[in-house]
């Protein structure tokens, strides 16, 4: 019986150095580029579309820390889901335009959390810094957007202030 607890107590307290300490970040924004079949198995997955079976990279070519401002607007495609326009930081929008040229007539797989929300096809290079998801985002993933990253055209500081004013807002409610 001592043993049996010492191991469940000792499991327990391996588990938790082994986290280091690192919190899930509160909202996941990626998006993933198509790729041949012949790729690694373990660096793409297969994905059911519209369009059929399609073959996609593990590795992100965008994520949440790409991205400096966002906006949040209702879906022309889908009543009652929304979608988001993101702003990508400088450094990001040149490494993405040079991504775009790359992969024309290819596919941007869009996941929010790890949902599948939006399929961007790659007609052209990207010739600026923004990028959309236009559909399937949810309420509850919008307000947690809205407190990750500030809105474009929202300065560091306003959005600080945004964000403390909201908290102050909701604990009197």
């Amino acid at each position: 019986m001592r043993f049996t607890f010492l191991f469940i107590l000792l499991s327990t307290f391996c588990s938790t150095l082994l986290a280091n300490g690192k919190k899930t970040p509160p909202l996941s924004v990626s998006f993933h580029v198509e790729t041949t079949g012949l790729s690694s198995k373990e660096l793409t997955f297969r994905q059911e579309t519209s369009l059929g079976p399609k073959v996609f990279e593990k590795s992100p070519i965008l994520h949440t820390k790409d991205f400096s401002n966002a906006n949040a607007f209702a879906s022309p495609d889908d009543p009652g889901s929304y979608g988001v326009l993101l702003q990508l930081k400088p450094v990001v929008a040149n490494r993405f335009k040079n991504l775009t040229n790359l992969n024309r007539e290819k596919y941007l797989l869009a996941l929010v959390n790890g949902r599948i929300v939006d399929m961007i096809r790659i007609d052209r290079t990207n010739p600026d810094d923004k990028i959309c998801i236009w559909r399937d985002v949810t309420l509850q993933e919008v307000q947690t957007l809205n407190q990750t990253i500030p809105k474009i055209g929202e300065s560091s500081k306003d959005w600080k202030k945004r964000i403390k004013a909201e908290k102050k807002a909701a604990k009197r409610n």
